[in-house]
């Protein structure tokens, strides 16, 4: 700080973020709860960002400076995560829509792989759980319509067992079945489209379309690629739209294990439609959200951040640029519904931001774990795009976004405490190595295929959550 107005400001905007509590909210539950009552608690907040702890969800809100110039952009990583308690991880059923690829390019083990894993999926899935198989080629054939597991499991194993190959690729017909068998299913259950494909189309604006559809109505929909020839840009983009897994696919086991997953995340889910609320103050604009489709209504920024099981945390970068009188602050609710209960909402403390024209000071305002946070998401996203260079053939573009990750993030790790510099090390380190492999493998290749697809999975997962280094 500069002087005594300097430090009265930071001691005004303290006492203000210092004030700060959290208003927890339950919402008239929709299956029939009692009452609801409203809860106040304290929250850990610090000059940077505020937290809430709910029913079943706990998250945060965390800017990289507090201090802004005119014209600054700045970032909020938002997180957002399910409890994982004995009472919460209380086994939710599941309706699970299964949409497999069955065209030509599937002949082969890759079919029979693919028969397996589903065989394996649906005898380890509980009687009470739902599911149905949609199968497509040109067009889009429902071998079993959404029903209970209990009852069609012996005769819908033979149905997976005795399908063949069949005609050309087209995605969307696959999805569109797989949305409409889930859009009849009843609230309470956990519904989750599991697409599975080995090639391409060139229908992505509607496979996208519907994605986007199908997360709005409370369905996540995850993505696996089957073998090198899948275009990794549509299969993964379908996935960051739905707000579920993508995953390249390489052999039985990990195809395996990949629908054991989604059964064990549909059946672990605690809470859906979670969602942040900002309301920006005058002088701070909206520039873009990395993990989420966020969009501005009624003067508010709204961040959806989908479904979360027990233990899980997701995360959104959000891009905000600034150009405020004095001072301003952000505010922000929470809310989402509980699994087979009913709707939630918490309100966080606002948390205060001051305009200088001290660059240095802007720059001591930096929270350097948040910002070490963000710059591996913002790194994740740049190497995305150098993994859709390096697959088209444009390898020196490819390079040269992975060289300004690299620069990025080992200077992130400067100002970072060891806890956060260590994955960046790590992620650093990562995209050293894949440099070295798309400089030395033709992206046309079979290696060169499937590094591609391997490294779009890793940074989609880092972008959503912090798995990926």
């Amino acid at each position: 700080m500069r002087g005594a107005k300097m430090r009265t400001a930071f001691a005004v905007s303290s006492v203000i973020l210092a004030m700060g509590g959290i208003v927890l909210l339950r919402a008239k539950p929709s299956l029939g709860t009692s009452t609801p009552t409203s809860i106040t608690t304290t929250t850990a907040v610090g000059q940077n960002g505020a937290s809430f702890h709910g029913n079943g969800v706990h998250g945060t809100l965390n800017l990289t400076h507090t201090r802004v110039t005119g014209g600054q952009h700045f970032f909020a990583e938002l997180t957002m995560g399910a409890d994982k308690t004995d009472n919460a991880i209380a086994r939710a059923p599941a309706s699970l829509a299964v949409v497999l690829d069955v065209s030509g390019s599937m002949s082969g083990e890759k079919l029979e792989q693919a028969k397996r894993a589903v065989i394996t999926l649906i005898e380890s899935m509980h009687s009470d759980d739902e599911i149905s198989v949609t199968v497509y080629s040109d067009s889009a054939e429902v071998i079993q319509h959404e029903t209970s597991v209990g009852s069609v499991r012996g005769s819908l194993v033979e149905k997976v067992r005795g399908l063949r190959v069949r005609g050309g690729t087209n995605i969307p017909s696959g999805l569109r079945a797989g949305l409409t068998e889930l859009e009849g299913v009843s609230r309470g259950r956990v519904r989750r489209i599991v697409l599975a494909s080995d090639g391409l189309d060139d229908s992505r604006t509607m496979a996208d379309e519907l994605a986007k559809r199908a997360f709005n109505e409370g369905i996540t929909v995850s993505s696996l690629g089957i073998g090198v020839d899948f275009n990794e840009s549509y299969m993964g983009g379908i996935a960051s739209t739905g707000h579920g897994n993508f995953v390249f696919v390489n052999d039985e086991r990990t195809l395996t294990t990949f629908l054991r997953r989604e059964l064990d995340e549909a059946s672990q889910t605690t809470a859906e439609r979670a969602t942040f609320n900002l309301r920006l103050p005058a002088g701070v604009t909206f520039v873009r959200a990395i993990g989420a489709d966020a969009r501005v209504l009624d003067g508010q920024l709204e961040v959806p951040m989908g479904a979360l099981f027990a233990g899980d945390e997701r995360r959104v970068v959000v891009e905000l640029a600034a150009d405020i009188g004095s001072r301003a602050a952000i505010e922000a609710t929470a809310s989402w519904d509980l699994v087979g209960k009913g709707s939630e909402r918490a309100s966080l403390s606002s948390i205060s931001l001051l305009a200088t024209n001290d660059r240095e000071e802007a720059e001591r305002s930096k929270d350097p774990i948040v910002f070490a946070g963000v710059t591996s998401v913002l790194a994740s996203d740049r190497q995305i795009r150098a993994t859709e260079a390096y697959a088209k053939g444009d390898v020196a573009v490819a390079d040269g976004l992975i060289q300004q990750n690299v620069a990025e993030l080992k200077e992130a790790m400067k100002g970072a405490p060891p806890s956060a510099a260590a994955p960046l090390q790590k992620q650093a380190s990562s995209y050293e190595s894949a440099a070295q492999s798309f400089g030395s493998m033709a992206p046309s290749s079979a290696g060169g295929k499937a590094l591609a697809k391997k490294s779009r999975a890793m940074d989609q997962g880092n972008v959503g959550r912090k798995e990926a280094f």
